[in-house]
């Protein structure tokens, strides 16, 4: 569930975050029944604030106020459609499992190999072997591009099964 609010507050700065803090804890009280979620504390909610302002995706407007920069929208935007790429490869899923990945991701960088197996299941794939998963295809461009995009490329092989059963039973 996507949930957009604009929150406004009287001052800036720590007191402005404060503020925010409370009005979105208030709103997520309300809504407590529908999301299972734990409530982040406020330092940890102005870091979050502190870390998106850094990357350019949201932008003081001033008393309290915070927008999303150009930026900010292209990245919604984008990972909207992530999701609903995934979402159809997560039912390509589960109908068929004809694709099988397999990589090899070196233990220096382990971050990116969880983060790999953390996108393998959210397209529905199936965890066979540590390294070795099977699911629906084709894989989204959005996939493929991060594939690309981290270099792994040469660590990672991707079949699509054309026949089944040649196992003799």
């Amino acid at each position: 569930m996507v949930v957009g609010l604009v929150l406004l507050s009287a001052v800036n700065g720590a007191a402005g975050a404060r503020v925010l803090h409370g009005l979105l804890r208030d709103f997520l009280k309300k809504h407590e029944k529908e999301s299972k979620k734990k409530f982040i504390s406020e330092q940890a909610f102005r870091s979050a604030l502190s870390r998106l302002k850094k990357q350019g995706i949201v932008e003081s407007a001033g008393w309290g106020l915070w927008r999303m920069t150009a930026k900010g929208k292209t990245l919604v935007k984008n990972n909207a459609e992530k999701r609903k790429a995934y979402e159809r490869t997560r039912m390509a899923s589960q109908e068929k499992k004809d694709t099988i990945v397999i990589f090899d991701v070196p233990e220096l960088r382990r971050t990116l190999r969880d983060y790999l197996r953390s996108e393998l299941v959210a397209l529905g794939y199936e965890q066979l072997q540590k390294s070795v998963w099977i699911g629906g295809g084709p894989l989204p461009e959005a996939f493929m591009g991060f594939v690309k995009e981290k270099k792994l490329t040469e660590t990672m092989h991707i079949f699509t099964i054309a026949k089944k059963g040649t196992v003799l039973k």
